[in-house]
């Protein structure tokens, strides 16, 4: 009876173990999913106020060196934009509405098409929802000033066409150079806060991973008793860990847009659609590939079938690998960290 009793309850807790990995699994990849996806809204709003519109390139211009009239800048600029049919535009923030408001002006004839932002009756919905704004035409540009920041989409000729037009006025253009992808992902991962969390919830994933091919090394090293190939073992334990994070990760996704569309409006889920979807797709894609080179490195071998032990070497191994991932992580984002408190402090 005492066996029996051993028995099932070992049967017992290697099944809690199991459904305690699985929702491990589950939980973490959600996580990561989430927190990617808010990573990405944040580029979103921050990409929007830069380059709307469809625009491609950032200049600025300091007007100070100008002794011509502020309309006769406005007419030559708003020719411009009509001779290359080109989106020609500046973000205008009001003096006394500086930390909730942002317009945009237009040059030139025609009114830009609205891409990558929500504009109706000329009024503009930003991603960020505290902010407010306008579409307005240089012909209405009032009192607002000329000099700062504008951005335009167009071919070679229409940047050295304004750079001659700044040049004859008397006016200083330094165009905005666009950092490198590489760069731009360096700088979210390792001094944004939320790519911290999006890099932490990897790692435990990592960890959950390592957990699960731990539990799971008997029944691997039993499946090749039996014949199943190597490959195969590889490909089904592979597809099993998709079973579990495909879901959370739709999950999350579902959730994140129930969070925008609360927060700010269901009409800019639409504007969210390729690039969380893209995310998506790099998500599973990063975690069949992490997932497949897990089993192949732990995969089992007949000389563990011949000692009845588990690779505990190999997933010793890993686990140095996530410790020392860890330690450089943490070294990674130290300096931004104190930097954020010494600008805070000040």
């Amino acid at each position: 009876m005492k066996f029996w009793q051993f028995l099932s309850k070992l049967i017992f807790d290697n099944r809690m173990e199991a459904f305690m990995y699985k929702h491990g699994i589950r939980l973490t990849s959600f996580l990561l999913a989430f927190f990617t996806f808010i990573l990405i809204f944040q580029n979103m709003v921050e990409k929007q106020q830069q380059l709307p519109l469809g625009t491609t390139e950032q200049f600025s211009l300091n007007i100070v060196g100008t002794s011509n009239t502020k309309e006769q800048l406005v007419s030559e600029l708003d020719g411009i934009a009509n001779k290359y049919h080109a989106v020609l535009i500046k973000i205008a923030i009001p003096t006394d509405e500086y930390k909730n408001k942002k317009d945009i002006i237009y040059f030139g004839n025609a009114m830009p098409e609205k891409k990558g932002i929500v504009i109706q009756s000329n009024e503009i919905f930003w991603l960020d929802s505290s902010l407010t704004g306008r579409l307005i035409s240089s012909k209405d540009i009032g009192n607002r000033p000329l000099y700062g920041t504008y951005a335009m989409s167009g071919d070679q000729a229409l940047k050295n066409e304004i750079e001659k037009w700044a040049n004859n006025n008397g006016i200083v253009i330094e165009w905005i150079k666009k950092s490198p992808f590489y760069e731009d992902l360096y700088y979210n991962l390792f001094h944004f806060g939320i790519g911290n969390v999006v890099l932490t919830a990897f790692l435990l994933f990592l960890s959950t991973l390592v957990a699960w091919f731990v539990l799971h090394s008997k029944s691997r090293n039993i499946r090749l008793l039996g014949g199943v190939s190597i490959n195969k073992i590889h490909i089904e334990d592979t597809g099993v860990i998709f079973r579990l994070i495909f879901p959370s990760i739709m999950i999350a996704l579902l959730l994140f847009w129930c969070y925008v569309g609360f927060t700010n409006d269901m009409k800019q889920i639409p504007l969210l659609l390729f690039s969380d979807v893209f995310a998506v797709g790099i998500l599973l894609i990063l975690s069949l590939i992490v997932t497949y080179i897990m089993s192949v490195v732990v995969k089992p071998k007949t000389k563990y079938l011949a000692k009845r032990e588990i690779p505990f070497k190999r997933f010793k191994q890993l686990n140095i690998g996530i410790r020392l991932a860890s330690i450089l992580f943490a070294l990674l984002i130290l300096p931004a960290v104190m930097s954020s408190a010494y600008i805070l402090q000040q």
